[in-house]
This record gives C-alpha cells, sequence and structure tokens, in this order.
C-alpha cells in the first residue's frame, strides 16, 4: 500500500527531484526489469514465428520474428508464457536467465482444440456429433470476394457451387444434400453468435474461423431453423498483446472468360445459309473484356491497461466483371471491442459492421446473344443497313438483325441499365459473468440491418425490352430487419470422474420486412434512366404500376443442454429446445426439438500403438424448418390484374391465400454414425460419417379445387424426403522437417435423396424444368415422382438421323421414329445431382517459399445442355449463328430438338485455386514485418467432356429465360436441377499478385 502511495505521489507532485526519488523508489520495491532475449522452436529444432510471449498475469507481450526470436523487459520474478496454436502451451520462470530458447511441444492429438458449437465451445475430444472446423490457416487462397468460398471444397458434405463467373451472382451452398423443397435450402448462418447473420455483411478477410455442424444432433439446439445445417462463424478480435499492431493486405487480379462455346465462324455461317451483312465480328470478344479488380484489407489490433484490447477493420473491393460495365464496389468496416473486468471474471464484447456495396448487375443474357448473333453483322449501323431501308438511328445507333429472341450483345449493355445499392449494418453485444466458480451468466444483443435499392432502365431505342414500351423503368427497395435477445446460464463441475456442462437459455428474435416497387413506360427521354419514374406516360394506359408490402415475424425458444465427460473416454450429449414460430398456424405454432448423442475413444480406453484417437459415435436429433412465407397461414387478399371498364382500367382484389390454422414446421429426424481417428502423433488424422434422415410433413405448395377454397393453391405440410450419404475427410503430414513441410488434406462425399412421398392426392409423378420458347416450349425434362431419386433427368433415346435429315428417337417399343413425344418415349437418362464430390489440398513449404492447391470435383451428374439443343442444328443459320461441338451433324435438318444426345455427363475435375508465396526475412529491429508477395491463380484448368461451357453442378433451375428478361435469374426450383440454361455466365479465369505485410 505504501508503495501505491508512492506511486501516486509521483505523478503528482510538481517537485522533480522528488517525483524521481519516489519513482525510484518504487520500481526498486517491485523489483528492478531486465531485458530477456530467446529463442522459440518445435521439437525438429524449427523456428515458430508469431509465438505469443506475456509476462503471466498482464497483458504485457511479444510476439517472435519469423527467425522464432523474441526481446521482452520483465522482473526476475515474472513468468513467461509462451503459447501458439497447435502447440501445447508452456511457462518459464525468468529468474537469473537473460537468454531463454524454449522448445514448444506439438499438440500431437489435438484434441485440446476449441470447437464452437451451439451456444458455446467444446473440446475437440469431447464432440459427440458432426463438426468439421475450418480455421483461417486453412482457408482457400486467391480471389476470394465472398465468404462461402473460403470453404468450397475443404468440407466433407458441404458442397458450393456457382456456374460461370458472374461477380454479382450468389453461390448455392448445399450441405448433405436436399433436405427440403419448399422452405430455406441452405444452412443457417451464426455470426459472432447473432443467428441468422448476414454474410453480406463481413468480408472474407475478418474471418477467424467457421465451424459446420453437419447433422441434427449439432444442430437441435437451434430449433426450426437447423434442419438444413449450421454455419458458424467466428470473426478475428483483438488478441490481448499490448504491443500495437498494423496490418495490410491487397491484391490486383485480371480475369478474363476460360471457356466458351463453340459456334460456326463467318465462313461455316454462311455455308450453311447465313445471311451475310458484310461484316466479320466476334461478338464474345465484343461483349466482354479482360476485367481488372483490386482488393485492400487494413487491419489494426491493440489493447489498453485494464483488458481493454480491440481490432478494427477496413476493407474495400473493387471487382470488375467480364461483361462491359458489369461488377461492383464494396466498402465494408468493421470492429471488435473486447474488455476484461472483475479479475476477468466480467467479460464485455461489442462488435459493430457495416457493408456499403453498389453493383452493375448488367445482363447476363448478353453472353447468350454473344453466341447467336449473325457473325456478319456490325456493331453499329452502317450503309448496309441503311440499304435496307431502316434509319441508322432506329436502335441508337446499333446494328439489330430484327430476328425474335436475337439481339445485339453490346447494344444490350450499352443501352440499358441494371443496378443495385446494398446497405447492411450489424450492432453486437454480449456479456459474460461468472458469477461463481463454474457458473456463468451470459446475455447476447444484436440488431441487424440489410437494405437493398436496385433499378432497372431499358432504353426507349433500346429493342431489348425498350423499344415496344417506349422505355422501360421501375425501382425496387427492400428492407429487412432483425433484433436479437438471448439469456443463457452455464455451470461446469465435476464429480468423481465425470466432468459435466449445463447450458439454459431464452431466446427472442423479432424480424421485419418492407418494400416498394414501381414501374413506368413511355418515356420521353433517356437521359434520367429510372431515376425519375414520373418521366413516364404509361401510367395514362395502364402500363405502369406499384406495390409495397410491410411483413413481420417472430420467434420464441427455451433450450438446454447437457454434455457429461466419464473418465476422458466416454462422452455424452442431450439438447432440447421449445420453440414458437409466428409463420406457423395457431395450432400448433410450438414444436418441440431434441437430440442425443455419444463417444467413446477406444486410444483413452486402451494403449494402442500410434493411436493417439480412435473415437465411435453416435447421433440422433430431430430439428425443424420454417417456411419463407410470413402469412401463409393467413386468407390475404391482394391484386390479380385489372379489367377495362366503362373506359378506365379498374384494378382487380382477390384471395391470394387459403387459412391453414394447421400449418406447422418440417420435422428432420437424422441417424449419424461416425469415426474420429488420429495415428502417427496426429500426423494423420481424419472422420468418416454415415447418415440418413427423414424430413416429414414437407412445407408443400399444392393445387387444390376452387371453390370450394378461396385460391387455387395452399401451403400445407405434405410430403416426406429422405436423404442418406457417406462422408470421409483425411489430413496428413506427409513430411515436416526443418526446411520443408507437405501437408495433404482429402475430403470425399456422396448423398442421395428420394422422394418417399409428393402430396396426398393421385397425382404421385410430376414433370417439371420448361426447357422454353422457341421450339421447345412446354418440354418438361425433369421426372419428379415418389419412391424415385430427385433429379432424374427423363429424354427419349437418340437413334440418329434418317435420310432426309430428322432426328430419330426409339419410341415405347424401341422402333426408331420421327415423331418425338416426350411423354410417351421418355425415359430416365441422367440426373442433374452428382454422385460423390471430392476436395484434394496440398499446402508446400520450403525455406521461405509456400505453394498450396485445391482439386474440387463432382462426378456423376448429369446436365441438359439447351445451347446445343436449340442452336446445333445447320437450319438455325437463317436467323442466328450456329452452336458447333464434336457432336456437331451438317446434314441435320431440324431447328430445335430434344432427346437424350443432349443430356450429357458433366463429371469435372477442376483446379480452384493455386497460390505460391515468398516470405521476405527483416531484420529484427526494422518496423515492416512479416512482408510476404504471392501470385494466386483460380480455375486454372478443368478436366471433363462436358461440350458446354461449365460443367459446375446446376442445383436448381430458374426457368426458361425469354426474350425481354432483363437480369440474371437466381435461384429457383430446387427439384429441378441439372439444366445448362442459355443465360448463364461463361465460366472464368483469374490471375493475381498480392501483398501482405504487419506492421
Amino acid at each position: 500500500m505504501k508503495n501505491l502511495l508512492k506511486i501516486s505521489f509521483c505523478w503528482s507532485s510538481k517537485k522533480v527531484i522528488l517525483l524521481a526519488l519516489t519513482c525510484l523508489g518504487a520500481i526498486n520495491a517491485f523489483g528492478q526489469n531486465v531485458s530477456v532475449t530467446g529463442a522459440v522452436s518445435d521439437s525438429q529444432g524449427q523456428p515458430i514465428p508469431g509465438v505469443s510471449v506475456v509476462i503471466k498475469g498482464t497483458s504485457t507481450g511479444v510476439a517472435t520474428d519469423f527467425d522464432g526470436n523474441f526481446t521482452i523487459n520483465a522482473s526476475p520474478s515474472s513468468v513467461l508464457v509462451y503459447s501458439y496454436i497447435g502447440f501445447l502451451k508452456k511457462e518459464v520462470v525468468i529468474g537469473t536467465q537473460r537468454t531463454i530458447n524454449v522448445t514448444l511441444e506439438e499438440d500431437v492429438s489435438q484434441l485440446d482444440e476449441v470447437v464452437v458449437v451451439g451456444y458455446g465451445t467444446q473440446s475437440k475430444e469431447e464432440i459427440t456429433s458432426s463438426i468439421t472446423r475450418v480455421s483461417v490457416e486453412d482457408f482457400n487462397k486467391g480471389f476470394i470476394n465472398d465468404p462461402q468460398q473460403l470453404l468450397q471444397g475443404k468440407v466433407a458434405g458441404l458442397t458450393i457451387a456457382k456456374a460461370g463467373g458472374n461477380p454479382n451472382q450468389p453461390f448455392s451452398v448445399r450441405l448433405r444434400g436436399l433436405s427440403t423443397f419448399g422452405a430455406n435450402s441452405e444452412p443457417l448462418v451464426i455470426i459472432d453468435g447473432v443467428i441468422g447473420g448476414s454474410l453480406n455483411n463481413i468480408d472474407p478477410n475478418d474471418i477467424q474461423s467457421i465451424d459446420v455442424l453437419k447433422d441434427a444432433a449439432a444442430g437441435a439446439i437451434y430449433g426450426t431453423r437447423g434442419s438444413t445445417g449450421v454455419i458458424i462463424v467466428t470473426t478475428k478480435s483483438g488478441t490481448g498483446e499490448s504491443i500495437p499492431s498494423f496490418e495490410y493486405s491487397g491484391y490486383a487480379a485480371v480475369e478474363s472468360i476460360s471457356n466458351t462455346i463453340s459456334v460456326a465462324s463467318r465462313d461455316e455461317f454462311l455455308q450453311y445459309g447465313g445471311i451475310d451483312y458484310g461484316s466479320d465480328t466476334n461478338w464474345i470478344d465484343e461483349a466482354s473484356r479482360d476485367a481488372i479488380s483490386t482488393v485492400h484489407n487494413f487491419a489494426f489490433t491493440n489493447s489498453a491497461p485494464g483488458g481493454l484490447s480491440y481490432r478494427a477493420s477496413l476493407n474495400y473491393r473493387d471487382v470488375d466483371g467480364v461483361i462491359d460495365g458489369t461488377g461492383f464496389k464494396q466498402t465494408n468496416a468493421r470492429i471488435n471491442v473486447t474488455q476484461r473486468l472483475l479479475n476477468d471474471k466480467l467479460k464485455l464484447t461489442g462488435i459493430a459492421s457495416i457493408t456499403n456495396r453498389e453493383s452493375n448487375i448488367g445482363f447476363a443474357q448478353s453472353l447468350r446473344y454473344a453466341l447467336t448473333f449473325n457473325p456478319t453483322a456490325p456493331v453499329f449501323e452502317n450503309r448496309s443497313a441503311g440499304e435496307l431501308g431502316r434509319s441508322p438511328n432506329l436502335y441508337g445507333g446499333y446494328f439489330e438483325t430484327g430476328v425474335q429472341d436475337v439481339f445485339n450483345p453490346v447494344a444490350t449493355n450499352a443501352q440499358n441499365s441494371n443496378l443495385a445499392k446494398d446497405y447492411n449494418f450489424l450492432a453486437n453485444f454480449s456479456a459474460e459473468w461468472e458469477v461463481l466458480k463454474g457458473l456463468k451468466l451470459g446475455i447476447n444483443y444484436s440488431s441487424q440491418v440489410d437494405n437493398t435499392n436496385s433499378g432497372v432502365f431499358l432504353a426507349n431505342d433500346a429493342l431489348l425490352g425498350g423499344i415496344g414500351l417506349g422505355g422501360s423503368a421501375s425501382r425496387t427497395n427492400a428492407a429487412n430487419t432483425s433484433g436479437l435477445f438471448e439469456f443463457t446460464t452455464t455451470y461446469n463441475g465435476e464429480w468423481n470422474n465425470i466432468k459435466y456442462n449445463v447450458l439454459g437459455g431464452y431466446s427472442s428474435q423479432s424480424f421485419g420486412f418492407e418494400g416498394f416497387s414501381a414501374f413506368n413506360t413511355d418515356f420521353i427521354t433517356n437521359g434520367v434512366g429510372f431515376d425519375n419514374l414520373g418521366l413516364g406516360l404509361g401510367i395514362l394506359n395502364n402500363q405502369a404500376g406499384l406495390s409495397s408490402f410491410r411483413e413481420e415475424a417472430n420467434l420464441e425458444a427455451y433450450f438446454g443442454r447437457l454434455n457429461l465427460n466419464f473418465n476422458n473416454n466416454t462422452f455424452l450429449s442431450t439438447s432440447i429446445r421449445r420453440e414458437a414460430s409466428s409463420r406457423f398456424g395457431a395450432n400448433n405454432r410450438w414444436g418441440t426439438f431434441w437430440a442425443v448423442s455419444g463417444g467413446f475413444n477406444l486410444a483413452s480406453m486402451f494403449e494402442l500403438p500410434k493411436v493417439n484417437q480412435l473415437k465411435f459415435r453416435v447421433g440422433y436429433g430431430v430439428t425443424g424448418n420454417e417456411p419463407g412465407q410470413r402469412y401463409s397461414f393467413l386468407e390475404r387478399l391482394g391484386r390479380v390484374g385489372s379489367g377495362f371498364v366503362n373506359g378506365e382500367f379498374i384494378p382487380s382484389i382477390a384471395p391470394v391465400s387459403n387459412p391453414n390454422p394447421d400449418l406447422k414446421w418440417e420435422e428432420k429426424a437424422e441417424l449419424n454414425i461416425g469415426l474420429d481417428f488420429a495415428f502417427f502423433d496426429s500426423r494423420l488424422s481424419g472422420s468418416i460419417d454415415y447418415f440418413i434422415r427423414n424430413t416429414s410433413d414437407l412445407l408443400n405448395v399444392v393445387p387444390v379445387p376452387s371453390p370450394p377454397n378461396l385460391f387455387n393453391q395452399t401451403l400445407l405440410n405434405l410430403g416426406e424426403l429422405e436423404t442418406k450419404g457417406f462422408e470421409a475427410q483425411i489430413n496428413y503430414s506427409v513430411v515436416k522437417n526443418e526446411n520443408f513441410q507437405w501437408d495433404f488434406g482429402g475430403n470425399i462425399s456422396t448423398f442421395e435423396s428420394v422422394l418417399v412421398k409428393l402430396n396426398n392426392t393421385e397425382n404421385s409423378v410430376q414433370f417439371r424444368g420448361n426447357l422454353g420458347a422457341p421450339g421447345l416450349n412446354n418440354t418438361l425434362v425433369v421426372r419428379v415422382a415418389e419412391g424415385e431419386p430427385i433429379g432424374q433427368i427423363r429424354a427419349a433415346v437418340f437413334a440418329g438421323y434418317n435420310d432426309e435429315g430428322l432426328t430419330l428417337v426409339l419410341d415405347e417399343n424401341g422402333n426408331p421414329t420421327t415423331e418425338r413425344n416426350l411423354d410417351r418415349d421418355g425415359v430416365v437418362v441422367g440426373n442433374g445431382l452428382p454422385d460423390f464430390t471430392l476436395g484434394i489440398n496440398n499446402s508446400f513449404r520450403y525455406k521461405d517459399f509456400d505453394l498450396n492447391f485445391l482439386l474440387r470435383g463432382a462426378f456423376g451428374h448429369s446436365l441438359v445442355n439447351i445451347p446445343r439443343a436449340y442452336w446445333e442444328h445447320p437450319g438455325v443459320a437463317g436467323r442466328q449463328n450456329i452452336v458447333i461441338t464434336e457432336n456437331f451433324n451438317p446434314n441435320d435438318l431440324e431447328q430445335d430438338a430434344y432427346h437424350s444426345g443432349y443430356v450429357e455427363k458433366a463429371d469435372f475435375l477442376r483446379l480452384d485455386n493455386a497460390t505460391l508465396g515468398y516470405t521476405l526475412k527483416m531484420p529484427d529491429n526494422n518496423v515492416l514485418k512479416d512482408i510476404r508477395f504471392y501470385i494466386s491463380g483460380n480455375n486454372l484448368f478443368t478436366i471433363t467432356k462436358y461440350t458446354g461451357s461449365d460443367p459446375e453442378v446446376r442445383f436448381s433451375d430458374p426457368g426458361p429465360i425469354t426474350e425481354g428478361n432483363t437480369g440474371a435469374a437466381f435461384g429457383g426450383d430446387i427439384l429441378v436441377p441439372g439444366i445448362d440454361r442459355r443465360v448463364t455466365y461463361f465460366p472464368t479465369r483469374t490471375l493475381l499478385l498480392g501483398v501482405n505485410f504487419k506492421l
């Protein structure tokens, strides 16, 4: 106490001599600091950079440099704590030592690794369900603009796919195949405890780790939203070290089209009867470009006395698309602050994140028109066009052939606009207080806002959708908000040889949805685009309209979990959640979701040579799913068109849904059997899982008679779906020594979804997937039938051509015929979903060089190659260009056709990304540290026999894309996988040069 008074007096005295003497006395009382140096290495003598060396009981510390060296000032009585991921923590008393060289032992079992589970963490050793963690060190590298890309090909059972290189198209995410077809089919996302967090609100560079909860035993704690799996994202935070650090990473990238569909040259086009307009134009080159993108990421991390630590980051992305004018600019800012109080018994955390994104979505179908537009046509009107009797300014100066559904691909994006602005904000506050030893209370509150403004304008002189209406413009605004409050209580205890963890909690989440849209036509000018809808005259003749909506939804839940650990070799976990959703009918608003799982580790029970872990586990759980619609259980009224009465247009109002007070959640029951293993000091580790799940009471929109019903379809709980599969994941440290390291990782997964029951009508078979006009309208190519797998593609079997050049197919009796009838002759010829997917990752380090690459593949799926079905016929040259693949027949006299020859196997193996880096060693006293240069490539090559542009899996179908469609269609019918639509972007290849450094 006297010493504390002396210190206080030092700071308050105005007399310099007295200040010096009293401060010196205080320092002597505590002990004189000394300078300690040393090096940290592993068991092989290899230096370990980045090891945290902290004075125990304080936040004062340093990190080892690239050679494993450190220097720190501390009292001789201090204890230095050495810690690093993958190694056991070590403590050393300084005493009389001034040079301390430390060898850290590898955490060979890796069983002490902490995995994020629902509402907490758990040691990897104790996990009894199917959970996979991917840390920042293992994330995919290269041209990464979406958080989902970090996991692509990394997790067995998790498929992340996007056909083509559209920068504004989201990825499709499927975990263990299909578990629903009327509700959300993608995993629930949780970001730093925020349930239903938006991945649009987070930059990939701010993510520390991602935990994937794959089975129902892990996801049941999240109740009505855990049915399709759970992805838990943990962002980077302050390290607690007292030394501030600044980090920068950035790169510049060049992206180009990697593969297209082969079409006829000018001479070939004319050979087959095409019209000659006198030019020789490569339309793909005219409509596309080599896209330049730049990315910059800044992060500042620091801590302050008193237990305060924080991390602030700023991210900027300027990403161009390969279609002229397309791309996006995005700015993201995030701050994560942690304050520890009451001797670290109280932890307060605040997180705020904001994202602004401006997107030029453009018109994806311009690439389709680049394939089909006449290769002899010029980009702009010329004398030849004038000789055709057209004004050279008829279409804004662009040349158009006037053929139905064929447009100048340059004009498509140059004359028209399709833009969007997105604003996302997230604020999250949490507190955790250890009231008593082992007893913790926690609260979590978050608020999230997602706002989107979009607009589309089709010029009054543009042939695509505009000239017929005198121009067309639309504006749309949508705002989604959510507020989450949760309270939890946890208790950790031990009784004899049993360790236990008890969790109880309450959760309440509210949602708000509102939006407004309006459109108008007949614009006297193109000068203001969609920024002034009032300039359109279409409102006078019923060629304008507006709409708005406001909806709400709420969730309320009580939940609990018990984890037991017997002798560190036998583990048991059970959970339950009682939850109510306002989206369900009044008779079934509450649901109960539960799970039980267990495991036992033979390696802990018996002394098995070279075996660090051999844990068998089994889990069973019940989860739910809720509809995307908010009020489907109610009778609702809406506008259903208008009529012309007494010289004016009168809107029509009618029911748009039927009441259903019995509407309830889907229910998924899943059994998972797994094995976790680790051998040879954990150099070889992995897991194997088999699962079978049954989803019942599927949310299914079915047709109903009207009358007696008010509306002709109703959302009901009808249908049953069964999915089963196998997953294996392996990691192997092949070589590890001072100069060279090679780590291998691989995973393989299979799944098959069978439609056990479709509905309660006699119509147990449906046909979907309309190919569309012209020529193939109402050609339904996907069979959906009870007792059969999802994704079956049907077609008549191709039998060649007759002497007249007409297509032959086999009829129902196996006889060749030119009279095609798909309903009569169609048989299953493929499936749009893969039999298995594969991911292979290799990481190498040689001295200061590092190399990693990822191979990803999907096998067993087929694609309906629509561009071939429509355009691989010489006869179409009269209206557009011709597709010419290895299957092209110059004697084919069809205009369009569909048969088994257009359903192709789409197996592929792709080098998704590869990165080569070099770390430049800097002197110890240099301000600049850890500087690394690297080059990276994405989609470097694809091995496939598919003749389309991209063999990537299509998990859903947007439907036929017809003339006047103004955007790239995303999503769609998830019961119709495997159709390669004409609007799909071409795949792209990216090369980049980047640098990372730390101050």
